[in-house]
């Protein structure tokens, strides 16, 4: 899995990415879940750790797009 921290984002904590199962992982400050979206090409988690805003980029792009998965904890 390769990990990319997003340190600089109020909302997201850090990305991880599996480029193999093509499942983008992101955990967030605010509730400490974990969420999964699945099918996520690798392209898109580029861009996701390329651009200035994140949480934007994961809004517009990704959510609602890719099947979604929260890990409570």
């Amino acid at each position: 899995m390769i990990r990319f921290s997003l340190m600089e984002d109020r909302t997201i904590k850090c990305v991880n990415y599996d480029p193999q199962r093509c499942i983008l992982e992101i955990e967030l400050w605010n509730s400490r879940d974990r969420v999964y979206y699945l099918g996520v090409p690798e392209e898109i988690w580029y861009k996701l750790k390329e651009t200035n805003t994140p949480a934007a980029y994961l809004r517009k792009y990704i959510r609602g797009k890719y099947r979604e998965e929260k890990l409570r904890r």
